[in-house]
């Protein structure tokens, strides 16, 4: 397949699961510069992967809930991981 069309399609895959995570920030609710964020953690290198195979991987921990979307001073902070935990903690109680 052309490289064009698997960039575009990588796009699109990728602005539909910001949609479905909620399209906002988790920690402070801002719609734009929004970065997905795995709160605990990656075990893989996103620039060793090709565009298709991250969003694959993406969708896949999103589905697992190891995957979140932060503006980008929201992932920047030490204290939205905390936060995180915390939701979470709450929710399973």
């Amino acid at each position: 397949m052309p490289a064009r069309y698997l960039a575009h399609w990588a796009d699109g895959q990728r602005f539909d699961l910001m949609v479905e995570l909620g399209g906002r920030c988790a920690n402070c609710g801002v719609e734009d510069g929004l970065e997905f964020d795995h709160p605990n953690g990656r075990s893989w290198e996103p620039r060793a992967m090709s565009r298709w195979a991250r969003i694959i991987r993406y969708r896949r921990e999103a589905r697992e809930g190891k995957l979140r979307l932060l503006c980008k001073p929201c992932n920047g902070s030490d204290g939205a991981r905390a936060r995180w935990r915390r939701r979470a903690s709450s929710r399973a109680s």
